[in-house]
Formats: C-alpha cells, sequence, structure tokens
C-alpha cells in the first residue's frame, strides 16, 4: 500500500522501484516474471471490499510496468482515470494506491531498497573538453559546436 497526499488522477506518475540486490556484482541474468501483481487505487467505500478498489488496466495503458511484476528494479507508470478517495487510518487522511498478488510464483520475494515518485532517468552522455578555437576578440563571436547543448545558456567559455 502506497499513500499519497494528492490525487493521482487524470496524469501519468512515475514510481521508481529500486530493489535490494544481494549479488550486485554478478553478472545480470535475464529476468522472467514468475509472479503476476495487479494495481489498483481506492475509489470509496468500505476500505477492507474489493469494489472499493479499482484495478488499473495494461490495455487501457493505465499502468505499464518494466519491473517486470517487481521481478527486477525499473519503473511503473500509472494513470488513474476514475476519481480517487481519501481514507483516513490512524493519523493519515491519503489517496491509496495498493499492489496485490494475483498469480504467487515468487522463488525470492522482492525486497524494496527504495520507491521514488515521478523519478526520472539521466545519462551524462558527452562532456566537452578543451574545445580549441581562434577570435577577433571582436564582439558578438560565434563559435559552432559540434554537439548541441541540452539547455540553453548552461554552456560556459573560459579564455
Amino acid at each position: 500500500y502506497l499513500g499519497f497526499d494528492r490525487s493521482l488522477g487524470d496524469e501519468e506518475s512515475t514510481l521508481a522501484f529500486y530493489l535490494y540486490e544481494e549479488d550486485a556484482l554478478e553478472e545480470k541474468q535475464e529476468v522472467l516474471p514468475s509472479s503476476t501483481l495487479s494495481w489498483e487505487y481506492y475509489k470509496g467505500g468500505d476500505w477492507q471490499k474489493a469494489e472499493s478498489w479499482v484495478r488499473l488496466d495494461a490495455a487501457k495503458k493505465e499502468i505499464w510496468d518494466e519491473t517486470l511484476h517487481l521481478s527486477k528494479s525499473g519503473k511503473v507508470r500509472i494513470k488513474v482515470t476514475g476519481a480517487m478517495e481519501r481514507v483516513r487510518l490512524k493519523e493519515s487522511n491519503l489517496f491509496w494506491l495498493r499492489c496485490t498478488i494475483l498469480e504467487a510464483g515468487y522463488e525470492m520475494p522482492p525486497k524494496i531498497d527504495n520507491i521514488l515518485l515521478n523519478a526520472v532517468s539521466a545519462i551524462q552522455s558527452r562532456t566537452l573538453k578543451d574545445c580549441k578555437f581562434s577570435g577577433s576578440g571582436l564582439p558578438d563571436f560565434y563559435l559552432d559546436l559540434e554537439y548541441i547543448q541540452v539547455i540553453d545558456n548552461a554552456l560556459s567559455v573560459n579564455v
């Protein structure tokens, strides 16, 4: 169960799952999911009844799971298309998302290290160093670079 202070309604949210991997230094094997999971959100009613939860449907692009049912680290993208409702549990009054096992079969159940909301992946692809050029020293000097920068005005030139 994951509780949120705001509804996840009508826009895609990303949950990045980082699983604990004891043998992280060993060569990675192809992962085949051995269990089937269901992701559901609470729509209101009796918290403990199945009809109070709405299952997210991959065919309707409401759920996209690159973790292979939490068999490996990765992202789960969800899009809640209906209305989520709050439920008060002890001191918390939150909107809830849950993951349930539809078909058991984990040889080893996943151990979750971290869950990050709306995380994005980024890879530094190139570092520009020692780009040699010559100029006249006059104002409005223009320099064509081999690579385009991603963010405007993020490049500095030291002379």
